[in-house]
């Protein structure tokens, strides 16, 4: 797949308030507008109990009924001693293990009955500086609300620490570490380490060390709780449908008697930058990774010390010059992989950051210069207009999204949005108050404002260099700071020149405009079935669930049905090579521009094995290019063999660079589960030598052109305009096929049998995961899925308590229903469990037990009626998702007519289609060990990336200085 994206306009929202962390600290117990020029949003009543606890309720009835509460404490990892290293997130832990007025089975009853997910890290998060406990409700019924503020309470001040829990807590945290501690995780540290040298932060994980996991006791978390879970560190922070009184109320009625503290609030050790050290570099080796990731920083004290309309301004012009440089990083420099960069606050200091990754061995140099290179010239030319234009045009359409959406918006980002004005000291003006200055300050952009922002973050003469990877720098440190010294004196020799940005889309003429000759309206939907004159398909709901977005899902041909023979690997890369050979009007960069410009998400993809999908989520002005951009590939497909083999070389890369690890572990399962298999398996490098350009064409042409097209649409558009854009564009192809090309469907059948299995993998030597898998043969109707998806939670409950909670195994098990629409008569529920090597083995057996014991004993009703609450709250609300509606339910509406009525159904009588007695049904047919396969994923014996390489001198560095 070949997917062009962008941040969803949602998540503009939820990003309105940059992470800054001002000198100014929130622990003072005032808030940022007290001591600000910038007037706070009118709508939030801010207001204090007499023993310090503070609070800010903001009113939002865009979503009736719904009310996030979150309790926020300014307390996290930069908050420990020495010896706690580990107790800020431990204790966030402990909170779902017992409190005051509730066991830990209570708060599970009391989560599923709010429609939520239950535990630790699902309705908690602990940072370095703050940790923040969440409850949203789907009903604000006065009894919900206050069986909530009791919990928030208890843990504000009553958490129980049973030593017995913290011992069996132990072991979900090591396993949580485990997870992480991987390549990724430890070059990070060491990056972060060296960027910021003298502070306290690197060492401040919040994760922690694992010794202080392996030996706290209960007096050591009451150490940490009572010292930093006080009344004067606490806010109550409330959003959605409250009558802001009765909150007010609710508050000191639960919170008011918590004991005013007697002492200070205590002194947190930021530590001191150690700045002015000029031109240094940093290496962290790994061997067997295959890569090297290389980063550059310059780090500097903050200029900015207070919140204000103009440090607003500075902040913004430098958040686009860093968008800037992320895309010329990605335009300039070739055979690099995620290039970007970004600028960042915290702790008083500012800190412009940009990376890349790169092939190992020798490719570090290239890589390195490059991104030297660019920064360079950046620095010494600006940006230019254009560049800054194109940003600007795309800014303001996502800024305006998200200013419509606010209307909707869930009081949980709304919430969440508040806690991060509190903790980053800023003064909350209002989501759609800091929307609009921001829309304000692109309309008023400055090109020169956001070259001197950029000057401002980048120090050319005091920067670090950090690389980490399978790397051979054979003079250390030393070498890349005189490799940057000697390139610098030189010109730009390691980037291409830029791209053409202002070239526009414009429809082309593809044939006489389309018309609408059939329609079928579903009103159970509010949706309109339509076909066009040519043959295409067109299903059609208005919704204004996302205000301004359309979301569009356009179904092609047979996807991997249309694939002859058994030719493992093509569809690696056959489909990109089809975006990057371009059509007959524009060339693949021009595409490429224009996605860019005007998609929030676009995708080419085989993701539904049986078509060729492109799926988008943009602007309603955009309609034309989405679906003008998909017509150009339908109309005339070019298959280039330049970008074939471009794509060929890219995937095998890829392919070598990630054959490591679980994900490599995972390939192996699919390959042990379904061996010959093309629709499923995994090809290696035979079968990648044996493909040409003409394989690619051979499939992808023909279905393309003539096969069967279905387009469904659904978003805040009128009918009208979607029919017209449809007319000429897609409606104006050639004729396609009247029906979906229904030739024998090899049915899937797994190869191998039940049993258990060891895979092995090359890789972190202290991560496996264990794996239970229940194939599922026989038609499934929709009905049928929603037994089964009741089935797989309530397996998943019982995976977690034994293996979680019992034993501490393990930290995240979790197990789900995976349905093929496409294949009616095949899915499958997967259980996968994360924990040590030594362990693999013995728990997947352990699954296989509880599988068969759900089997033949079947499940509860207690179990049941906890698990379908949770379900029936997700499947209500993704009813009213637009995302749900368009891939779950309309987009086969006229090749599948049945699984339009099938949801239908589901949505009207959702509850009395499940039934204790069709999941244990299920459960006999399905669990049985006849039926289970069990794998456990693990480390070849003796072979870990983790050798650092003692050449390396990891954690050195090297300073260079003008004229050294």
């Amino acid at each position: 797949m070949r997917s062009f994206s962008r941040r969803q306009v949602l998540a503009v929202v939820l990003a309105v308030f940059w992470p800054v962390l001002l000198m100014a600290d929130p622990r003072t117990g005032t808030w940022a507008h007290e001591s600000s020029s910038l007037k706070p949003d009118p709508d939030v009543v801010w207001g204090s109990l007499e023993n310090g606890l503070r609070y800010a309720i903001l009113p939002h009835g865009g979503l009736p009924g719904r009310v996030s509460i979150q309790l926020l404490v300014l307390a996290g990892s930069l908050d420990e001693k020495e010896n706690e290293r580990g107790l800020a997130h431990f204790t966030e832990h402990m909170a779902f293990n017992g409190t005051r007025n509730f066991q830990s089975s209570e708060m599970i009853s009391f989560f599923q009955h709010l429609g939520m997910e239950f535990g630790s890290d699902v309705n908690a998060v602990t940072t370095h500086d703050h940790t923040v406990y969440i409850l949203d409700f789907q009903d604000n019924s006065d009894a919900l609300l206050r069986r909530g503020l009791v919990l928030l309470r208890d843990f504000a001040d009553g958490i129980e620490f049973s030593q017995a829990e913290i011992d069996k807590e132990r072991g979900v945290i090591l396993s949580e570490l485990r997870i992480h501690d991987g390549f990724e995780f430890r070059s990070q540290n060491a990056s972060t380490s060296f960027f910021f040298s003298g502070l306290t932060l690197p060492d401040r994980n919040p994760i922690g060390l694992t010794k202080v996991i392996e030996t706290a006791s209960r007096s050591d978390f009451m150490g940490y709780y009572t010292r930093n879970y006080r009344p004067d560190l606490m806010i109550l922070v409330v959003a959605g449908d409250i009558q802001v009184d009765g909150m007010i109320g609710l508050t000191r009625e639960f919170f008011g008697s918590m004991a005013k503290p007697t002492t200070r609030v205590p002194d947190r050790d930021l530590g001191k930058l150690n700045t002015g050290r000029g031109i240094r570099a940093d290496i962290f080796e790994v061997s067997h990774v295959g890569s090297a990731s290389i980063q550059v920083a310059s780090v500097e004290p903050d200029r900015d010390r207070t919140d204000s309309l103009a440090a607003r301004k500075r902040w913004n012009d430098s958040q686009l010059a860093a968008q800037l440089l992320t895309n010329r990083l990605q335009r300039m420099i070739q055979q690099a992989g995620g290039a970007g960069a970004s600028v960042e606050r915290s702790v008083g200091i500012t800190a412009s950051m940009a990376g890349l990754y790169t092939a190992g061995g020798e490719g570090w140099r290239n890589g390195l210069l490059s991104l030297d290179q660019v920064i360079r010239l950046t620095y010494e030319d600006g940006f230019q207009a254009k560049e800054a234009d194109w940003l600007k045009k795309r800014g303001l359409l996502d800024l305006g999204k998200a200013r419509a959406q606010y209307a909707k918006l869930d009081p949980n980002s709304i919430a969440s949005a508040l806690v991060e004005s509190i903790v980053s000291d800023q003064v909350f003006i209002g989501i759609e108050a800091d929307l609009a200055m921001r829309e304000q300050f692109l309309r008023e952009l400055n090109i020169a404002d956001v070259n001197k922002a950029f000057r401002d973050s980048w120090n050319m003469e005091n920067m670090a260099y950090h690389i980490s990877g399978e790397v051979v720098v054979k003079g250390g440190p030393t070498e890349i700071v005189d490799d940057i010294r000697r390139h610098r004196k030189g010109g730009i020799s390691y980037v291409s020149m830029q791209a053409d940005l202002t070239k526009e889309f414009e429809l082309q003429d593809w044939g006489p405009p389309g018309e609408v000759v059939e329609r079928r309206e579903v009103p159970e939907l509010n949706a309109g079935l339509m076909k066009f004159s040519n043959g295409v398909r067109f299903n059609f709901v208005e919704s204004r669930q996302e205000p301004s977005i359309v979301r569009a899902v356009v179904r092609v041909g047979g996807g991997m049905f249309d694939l002859k023979g058994n030719r493992k690997a093509i569809r690696d890369f056959a489909l990109a090579t089809v975006l990057l050979s371009g059509t007959s009007h524009y060339m693949a960069d021009d595409i490429g521009s224009f996605l860019s410009a005007s998609m929030l998400d676009f995708s080419f993809d085989l993701d539904d094995h049986d078509a060729f999908t492109f799926r988008g989520a943009f602007g309603s002005e955009d309609l034309d290019t989405f679906l003008g951009i998909v017509t150009e590939f339908l109309y005339q497909p070019k298959f280039s063999r330049g970008a074939f083999n471009s794509e060929l070389v890219g995937a095998m890369q890829a392919r070598q660079g990630s054959s490591l690890g679980l994900q490599d572990g995972f390939r192996k399962l699919d390959n042990h589960l379904y061996r010959t298999d093309a629709r499923f398996v995994w090809g290696d490098p035979m079968d990648y030598a044996t493909l040409g350009v003409s394989d690619v064409r051979n499939w992808v042409e023909k279905p393309l052109t003539e096969g069967y097209v279905e387009v469904t649409l659904v978003g805040d558009i009128p009918e009208e305009m979607a029919v017209a854009s449809m007319a000429r564009t897609l409606g104006e192809l050639p004729k396609r096929a009247a029906k979906k090309k229904t030739g024998f469907v090899r049915p899937v059948k797994m190869a191998a049998g039940p049993g258990f299995q060891r895979v092995e993998f090359v890789g972190e030597d202290h991560q496996a995961v264990a794996v239970g898998i229940w194939p599922i043969e026989g038609k499934i109707t929709l009905q049928d899925r929603a037994n089964l998806n009741v089935l797989s939670r309530i397996l998943q409950v019982r995976i977690s308590r034994e293996v979680r909670e019992d034993l501490g195994l393990a930290y995240s098990p979790s197990s789900e229903l995976i349905a093929y629409p496409e294949y009616e008569s095949f899915a499958l529920i997967q259980a996968t469990v994360d924990c040590s090597p030594a362990d693999a083995e013995a728990i997947a057996r352990k699954v296989e037990r509880i599988a068969d014991e759900i089997s033949t004993e079947g499940v509860t009703r207690e179990e049941f009626d906890g698990a379908i609450e949770p379900f029936i709250g997700h499947m209500r609300q993704a009813f009213s998702n637009n995302g749900f509606l368009i891939e779950q339910v309309l987009m086969r509406a006229q090749e599948d007519p049945q699984t339009l009525d099938e949801a239908i159904q589901l949505k009207k009588e959702l509850p009395e289609l499940l039934s204790l007695e069709e999941v244990n049904r299920f459960a006999a047919k399905v669990m049985g060990r006849e039926n289970t396969r069990t794998v456990a994923i693990v480390p070849k014996p003796f072979v870990g990336v983790f050798q650092i390489d003692s050449g390396g001198s990891a954690g050195a560095d090297v300073i260079g200085r003008p004229g050294s």
